[in-house]
């Protein structure tokens, strides 16, 4: 039996790289997609046209009357899915031919498994390589074990937004959540399909990622992601599934959440960094640097480049 897959493409208003992503769709060398192109920038005739020039493959289309937030807009696709196994695809990025096909084979070789992730590569906005995994990685972990590596950069996963998940385990997870500027929205499904769960990987396929300038974490400003890292953090003490676990498992739960946290600060201090590097001033760069809560391991990195940032100046007026 050959099941069903479908691949989502939620398109916004970036439609530079959509016939690249419609293309590397129609190159898949597995037999059965769905393919569901989902229109939320009321881009009237543009992205039908687009996709019917780029894919050889037939194909069914929505749009909405209106935008309606990332989360939602994700959870319309999902819902709307009819294929056993589902593959979220934004509208700037590219799987490779196989990736269907080998992400299905591996799956069905580890039926305990949530879901089956493939190697990543992160591009440019030439489609240029700039990061990729590093392996080898094991074809089948523990989600906690997933998790883990994940927040740890063991293997340097980047993006958690497209793999290929069970339909119904996706449904069921409650689906997106609507934390601010979508941030960590991916991440969160991540994180309640593997806990309690296994991961399948298959080296053989890649997912590329396209990080440009009008990427997520480059559009929002420094309180929207201290915003979203706060929701995040509450949603670890508050989601249904993850507080079940942590219950039922609490030595387990109390080694991996810090591993959560960090990895949540880090998101905010990487957009620290950015605030730096585009020349905020001192007082700009104090300001953000408190917008997160208490979390010590925090305050103390933040503290020291903070250092770093009032001494050089003085350093420089000396010499």
């Amino acid at each position: 039996m050959i099941r069903l897959v479908t691949v989502a493409i939620p398109v916004y208003q970036e439609l530079r790289y959509l016939p690249a992503t419609i293309q590397s769709v129609a190159a898949q060398d597995y037999p059965n997609i769905e393919l569901l192109v989902s229109d939320n920038g009321m881009n009237g005739k543009r992205v039908p046209e687009i996709v019917a020039q780029n894919s050889s493959r037939s194909y069914r289309f929505r749009q909405n009357p209106a935008t309606v937030p990332m989360h939602e807009h994700f959870n319309q696709l999902v819902q709307e899915a009819t294929g056993e196994y589902f593959v979220l695809l934004c509208d700037d990025d590219q799987i490779s031919a196989n990736f269907v096909t080998e992400l299905v084979a591996v799956l069905e070789r580890h039926p305990e498994a949530s879901l089956a992730m493939s190697s990543q590569e992160t591009i440019d906005e030439s489609g240029s390589i700039t990061s990729k995994t590093v392996g080898p990685i094991p074809e089948i972990m523990s989600g906690e074990d997933c998790i883990r590596a994940w927040c740890s950069g063991q293997y340097a996963f980047n993006c958690p937004v497209t793999l290929l998940v069970k339909t119904t385990d996706l449904k069921d997870s409650g689906g997106y959540q609507g934390f601010i500027r979508g941030l960590f929205s991916d991440f969160g499904i991540l994180v309640r399909l593997c806990l309690g769960r296994h991961v399948a990987f298959n080296s053989n396929c890649v997912f590329r990622w396209r990080h440009h300038k009008s990427s997520l974490g480059h559009a929002s400003n420094y309180l929207e992601v201290a915003e979203a890292c706060k929701q995040f953090l509450k949603y670890l003490d508050s989601e249904p599934k993850i507080t079940s676990f942590a219950q039922a498992h609490p030595r387990e739960w109390g080694r991996l959440r810090p591993h959560l946290v960090r990895f949540t600060w880090n998101v905010y201090f990487w957009s620290w960094l950015l605030l730096k590097d585009r020349g905020a001033s001192v007082l700009n760069l104090t300001k953000a640097a408190f917008a997160m809560p208490l979390i010590p391991a925090y305050y103390l990195r933040i503290f020291r480049s903070l250092l770093v940032v009032l001494i050089k100046p003085r350093h420089s007026l000396s010499h």
